[in-house]
Order: structure tokens, then sequence, then C-alpha cells
């Protein structure tokens, strides 16, 4: 991953930030229109996670949340069990046509959630340079380990308890309303997402702004498009995107506004509300369609989809997992 990035950085940061936005953009949002690929069956790959203390030891889950979030906007979901073997992995990588890495718990830049992030990471960059399309989206730890990533380890998430179960509007930067991510949400929606207290936090560890901007490496790969104030005065990263590549990132977590109703979890569920998170989903989902991988046995394919597993009423849990609704659980 760190060699990728390095070399990223000698061959396409060459120009001031702000005409490498410019190129970018042109590149990216006209590449579906060049190559005609509109992938009408979307498959999407999602990490499940290690259950800390939760679960028995060896099993991890995957919060039902997320797949129903991303089957609304026309994905189907291919569960990527934390025990899975590595050559297994990158074969199901080589044919779905994106991969989620979710929020929970996980030992920073030391399990195999990151070691599977850093394996779809490289692929996003050699598929990009070999005039494919492998988006990447990263929600609150996702988000998290994608930043630490691209900085070779030398950004350290700040421990900030005061983002636990908050909800704020964006700080939007002024790349915010022409990037990929939320330049196609609608006008009314945006202002709500910035005006109003939408986006749902929960998490302890967040990226300090001021790191961020110093670090070479993420000042160059990424571009930040929104910020949050948090009640303890630090000043975080809220949404990314790549300059190059369609890799995405997000602190805030948008598959609770629809489907997370535990008495613990104090997000909006205002319709706007649920209207912006579905926005999200299909915002990535279309990414997605840009993928021109695909499964050549629609027997392998149904064997690896969601479909064969079931849900757990995880609310019931006495563990901290109580929080999420239903899960799915992988041996």
């Amino acid at each position: 991953m760190i060699i990728l990035i390095k070399l990223y950085v000698i061959l396409y940061v060459k120009n001031a930030i702000c005409s490498l936005q410019k190129d970018t953009n042109i590149n990216i949002k006209t590449r579906k229109d060049e190559n005609n690929v509109i992938n009408k069956r979307p498959i999407i790959a999602i990490l499940a996670m290690e259950a800390i203390d939760a679960l028995p030891k060896g099993q991890s889950y995957i919060a039902a949340s997320y797949i129903k979030l991303f089957e609304s906007a026309g994905a189907e979901m291919i569960p990527i069990p934390a025990n899975i073997p590595e050559e297994e992995y990158r074969d199901i990588l080589n044919h779905v046509n994106g991969v989620i890495f979710p929020g929970g718990h996980a030992k920073f830049l030391l399990s195999k959630y990151f070691k599977h992030l850093q394996i779809a990471f490289d692929k996003s960059l050699q598929a990009t340079w070999s005039g494919d399309y492998f988006p990447i989206f990263g929600i609150c730890l996702g988000f998290q380990h994608l930043i630490a990533g691209v900085a070779e380890s030398k950004i350290t998430p700040i421990l900030d308890k005061s983002l636990v179960d908050k909800s704020f509007p964006l700080i939007y930067s002024p790349l915010a309303r022409e990037s990929r991510m939320f330049g196609s949400l609608p006008r009314h929606l945006y202002d709500i997402l910035g005006n109003k207290s939408y986006a749902y936090h929960n998490h302890h560890f967040s990226i300090d702004v001021k790191d961020f901007v110093t670090n070479p490496m993420t000042n160059r790969f990424f571009k930040i498009l929104s910020t949050n104030i948090s009640p303890s005065g630090n000043e975080v990263v809220s949404s990314v995107e790549a300059f190059e590549f369609p890799i995405f990132g997000i602190q805030w977590h948008p598959e609770k506004i629809p489907y997370e109703f535990s008495e613990d979890v104090h997000c909006n569920h205002d319709p706007d509300n649920v209207e912006i998170s579905f926005y999200m989903a299909a915002f990535f989902v279309d990414e997605c369609r840009k993928s021109k991988q695909r499964f050549e046995s629609e027997k392998v394919l149904r064997d690896l989809l969601i479909y064969n597993y079931k849900t757990s009423h995880s609310g019931l849990s006495p563990t901290y997992i109580h929080v999420i609704e239903q899960i799915y659980i992988f041996d």
C-alpha cells in the first residue's frame, strides 16, 4: 500500500493541488461516458468486523443496516468474514465492483480488517492505472484506517469521546459542492446536511484536521470535503474523497438513520435525513456501476451473496453490539 502511494505521488503530484483537482474531476467524472460502462448488476463486497468481547472468538459480524442501505440502491452484497483466506479474498476482489469498510471495533492498524483494506486499496490504484474502476468506501473505522494508511501510519486518531452518539451539520469545505460525493446531492438536501444536525457520529477517535493537512501524503491524496467541531473543541475531518481515484471516506453513519432504533442511538430519523442516507448509498452504488468486473459463474456468485446468511437480533445482546438492531454472524 505504501509503495503504491509513493508511486502515486511521484507520477501524479506534479502540479498545485488546485490544478490537480480540476484535472481529476474531468478524468473521473467522464470515464463512464467515454467507455459507456453502466453495470446494471453491481456487486459490492463488505468487510466483517472482528467482534471483540461481543461474540465467541473467531467470529465476525456485519451490521445488517449496512446491507439494507446499499441493497436499497440496487446493489447485491458479498460479506467478507474476518478469517477469510487471503487468496480467496483476492479472488473475490477480482470479480466484485467495489468494497465497503464499515464502522465497528478493531485494533487500529493491527487487525485483519486493516490488512484487508490495504489489499483493496492497492487494487483500486492498480485498477485506475489500468483503465478500470474499483471504488472503496470507508465509513467511521474504515474512514480512519484509509487516512492512517495513506499517511504511512504517521497520523494517529485523537481520542475525543465527546463525539459518541452525537449528530452535527457538516461544515463543508470549498471543494464539497463540486465533489463526486456531494456534487449530485439535491440542493435542499445539501443545505440540510450543512445546516441541521444530520450527520450521526458515534466514535471515540477522530482524524484531527491539523494532522491531516500537515501530512504530505494525505493532503496530496485526499481532498477534505467536510469537517466538524467536536463539543470538546477539536476540529476533525468528517468527509474526504481521493483526487485521482474512486476512494471515499466519511466519519459519520448514514446506515443508522433509516435502520437503527435502539434507545441508545439518538440519531435523527426525519424523512429528509433518511433521504440523505439513501442518496449516499445511491452515490456509492453508482460509482460501482462504472466497474467492468463480473463473475463468470452465476453459481459461484450466488454461493457468496449475503442471502446465504441469516440475521440475529443483536438489539437484545448485553454487550456493546446491542446498539445494532440486527447483525450477520460469520465463523
